[in-house]
């Protein structure tokens, strides 16, 4: 038998293996929780799958939840865990250590009977980041005809925390949630998600005679060459954006 694991490589193996199954990649995951509140990146889910990274009681609970929006799990009923597939099945031949004081008791279920109530962040909870106050100032001047609400400000605030809003911004010198402002300006949707629908659509070519199998490298390929191309498509949105205030460093 291989040494005990401990429950967070357990848990970082298995959602690994899920996400790389359903062909996702970590920003996947990382979008998803922040959906959740959650201010993960696309290092944070690899230090998780990694095992060096521990999960909090809070993100334990709604990591079935994340691993289904972000595609890694097809589930109906994300109210207990022990209704999931995320449970650790898969080690049953390893020894899964609740803490190194437990010496080598197996966890065979977790939460088991456990109803837990998992609500997103609505219009009256929406949190007033840093992020979200930028976004209001910005919101006069990149999308004058579109109603504000909070919740809106809210979406648009958690999606300049995604990894491709975080690298433009770097490049074009401005804060992340200016290029998200201007994302919305530009395609009336966020960059990752405009980016990544262009990457799967020109990967989704086929025939009556033939199916193209892509991996991961050559998704990744193309979000990359896409992310370039669109930066040019939103330098005229930001020219006369200051770029002095930044929520982000």
């Amino acid at each position: 038998m291989d040494r005990p694991l401990s429950l967070h490589q357990a848990l970082g193996r298995r959602l690994r293996k899920l996400r790389t199954a359903s062909g996702r990649l970590q920003e996947d995951i990382a979008a998803a929780a922040r959906a959740w509140g959650f201010d993960w990146q696309r290092g944070t889910v690899a230090m998780i799958e990694l095992g060096r990274r521990r999960v909090t009681a809070e993100e334990l609970l709604a990591l079935p939840a994340i691993a289904r929006d972000a595609g890694v799990l097809d589930v109906r009923d994300v109210a207990g865990a022990e209704d999931l597939d995320l449970h650790l099945g898969d080690f049953a031949e390893d020894v899964v250590m609740l803490s190194p004081l437990a010496g080598t008791k197996a966890l065979h279920k977790e939460l088991r009977g456990a109803r837990v109530e998992l609500v997103l962040i609505g219009t009256d909870r929406a949190p007033d980041t840093p992020e979200a106050r930028e976004i209001r100032r910005l919101w006069p001047r990149l999308l004058p005809d579109r109603t504000q609400s909070k919740a809106e400000v809210f979406r648009i605030a958690l999606e300049s925390r995604g990894a491709a809003e975080t690298k433009v911004a770097r490049m074009l010198g401005v804060s992340p949630a200016t290029v998200a402002m201007a994302a919305h300006a530009r395609w009336h949707r966020s960059l990752t998600a405009h980016r990544d629908a262009l990457a799967v659509q020109v990967l989704s070519i086929s025939g009556p005679d033939r199916v193209v199998v892509y991996t991961l490298r050559q998704l990744q390929a193309r979000r990359g060459h896409f992310t370039r191309r669109l930066v040019n498509e939103l330098r005229p949105l930001l020219k006369h954006v200051s770029a002095k205030r930044r929520t982000r460093g």
